[in-house]
């Protein structure tokens, strides 16, 4: 699987997971003017999109089952696009995502002065339903009414709406209290509001190093409506929102009969975290502990806890191939490998939130060795699907840049010359030529060595992330079963990539890996040289 063959069973793998929908069809990513853009993207994908569009209002339940574009989700996409200040072209690409990403998403893109938009972000009807929904998960607002309510609201504004008023006066006394803040603001959503709002890791940070705060009758609301945030990021079955978080399950009886146990979500999550993680000293025999009467379900060890789980995301990667090779074992059984393919069928809604602190309690886990790995199952079927996704839209990118570079190496003159100033070009045997207008700008040269030179940078890059991916897969293949579905091989390899390509690309200099993402082909031509 050298060479040329190598390339053709990565070609047969990325062809097996395009038709299957679990994976984007790079094609029509390259070429976004194909009829149905939206296909570009795996049903995976649609239905989490979906699911983000549902929670802001833009469609009903009826669509939530749906793994495919319908026309309904189409115009809520539409409508989405025209309210966040995005290009409305139907298309749900990078751009919608992220900004799905800064309005849903309780770990990523939390400073709304990142966000892009060069007004104020409060006037946008899109941002005015992402606080009045987050008002409502953290508990601001009465959780008996009809989450869909959002749906129905004429106006999501705090300023015409007295319900998302006084909802966000009532958190801004809360962030006041906790620290956040040194007074409460206005409730109205300025940039200063917002990334109160959306600041979640910092309420989490602040929350860790007060118990005082957390013992407080006051809060209890706000505290049980961020703890099962938490629980959710880590991939826990819990609701939030005032959601039910009782069910029943089997178990033996005393008497060692069959019988059913009434089981509260919550406590029993944290009960497995604490026997997860004793050093973390979480409180209570039973997830909580009693102070006054009362028992707490969430305490300040608790948050300290999630709060190190994300910076572990942040820390070097030391132990992240430990961690690949756990997941390599898990899926070299046949058993386990089918759980976790059936598993990565199951994600939606989840696939692009959480995935910070499962990193960080997966980490923990292999390195404190406490348990092994294949009772994670659910969650390794998670990390499998995040980091594929994000690995895979650099592949991509570096399969359309190697695609344009082969193209200039074919036709012998750099992108970025122009016959009025200057050409470069090089012959059969690569020796460089370089043509100079003697009417030219010494500008206006420097600006097409420049050009070249960061292209020639981006395509090493691009080379060095698919020669990469080769590799890992010669690897995979050899670890894994081979009876393992090739489009699975193919998201095993992905996600062991994910962590290097960083590594890779700034290895090349001049460049770092989020600018090859965003590095626009279209500015020469794709399939032409500008240059005859």
């Amino acid at each position: 699987m050298q060479g040329a063959q190598g390339e053709e069973d990565f070609a047969a793998l990325l062809d097996q997971a395009t038709s299957a929908g679990h994976l984007p069809d790079p094609w029509q990513v390259v070429r976004p003017d194909l009829r149905d853009a939206n296909r570009a993207n795996s049903d995976l994908y649609i239905r989490a999109l979906r699911s983000r569009l549902f929670s802001l209002g833009y469609t009903d339940d009826k669509e939530l089952k749906l793994g495919d574009l319908t026309p309904v989700l189409s115009a809520a996409i539409l409508r989405f696009q025209s309210e966040a200040r995005l290009k409305p072209d139907g298309w749900a690409g990078p751009d919608t995502k992220q900004r799905l990403q800064q309005l849903v998403s309780f770990e990523e893109e939390q400073d709304p002065e990142g966000w892009d938009i060069d007004e104020d972000p409060g006037d946008l009807p899109a941002v005015q339903r992402a606080a009045y929904l987050r008002l409502y998960t953290l508990g601001f607002m009465d959780w008996e009414d009809d989450a869909q309510a959002l749906a129905r609201q004429p106006s999501c504004d705090p300023v015409s709406n007295p319900v998302a008023r006084e909802a966000l006066r009532a958190f801004l006394a809360l962030a006041q209290k906790l620290g956040l803040v040194a007074a409460a603001p206005a409730p109205v959503l300025s940039v200063p509001v917002l990334r109160l709002l959306f600041g979640h890791d910092a309420m989490i940070r602040a929350l860790a190093t007060r118990p005082d705060f957390i013992a407080d009758d006051d809060n209890q609301k706000f505290i049980d409506a961020i703890g099962r945030v938490e629980l959710w990021l880590l991939d826990y079955d819990v609701k939030l929102a005032g959601g039910d978080n009782t069910h029943y399950r089997l178990a033996a009886s005393p008497r060692a009969a069959a019988g059913t146990q009434r089981v509260d979500a919550v406590q029993d999550a944290l009960s497995d975290l604490r026997q997860r993680f004793p050093k973390a000293n979480l409180p209570g025999p039973s997830g909580g502990f009693l102070i006054f009467g009362r028992s707490l379900k969430f305490s300040s060890q608790f948050f300290a806890l999630t709060n190190s789980l994300n910076n572990a995301h942040e820390e070097d990667a030391a132990n992240e191939a430990e961690v690949e090779d756990q997941i390599l074992a898990a899926a070299s059984s046949k058993a386990d490998s089918e759980d976790i393919i059936g598993r990565l069928n199951e994600l939606a809604s989840r696939v692009w939130d959480g995935f910070k602190r499962l990193w960080g309690f997966l980490k923990r886990l292999v390195k404190a060795a406490t348990i092994a790995i294949k009772d994670q199952v659910w969650r390794i079927a998670r990390f499998i699907s995040a980091r594929a996704r994000g690995a895979f839209e650099f592949v991509l990118k570096a399969i359309e840049i190697v695609h344009r570079g082969s193209v200039y190496l074919r036709s012998r003159v750099f992108p970025a010359s122009s016959p009025d100033v200057a050409i470069l070009a090089f012959g059969r045997d690569f020796d460089v030529s370089f043509f100079v207008s003697q009417a030219a700008a010494f500008e206006d040269v420097r600006f097409i060595v420049d050009k070249d030179a960061e292209e020639t940078h981006f395509f090493v890059a691009a080379s060095r992330i698919l020669s990469a991916l080769v590799g890992i897969i010669l690897e995979v293949v050899k670890i894994v079963a081979s009876n393992i579905a090739g489009w699975f091989l193919l998201l095993l390899a992905l996600s062991r990539i994910a962590g290097r390509i960083k590594d890779l690309v700034e290895a090349v200099g001049s460049i770092d890996a989020d600018s090859l993402k965003t590095f626009d082909t279209r500015d020469a031509a794709l399939f032409s040289n500008p240059v005859r």
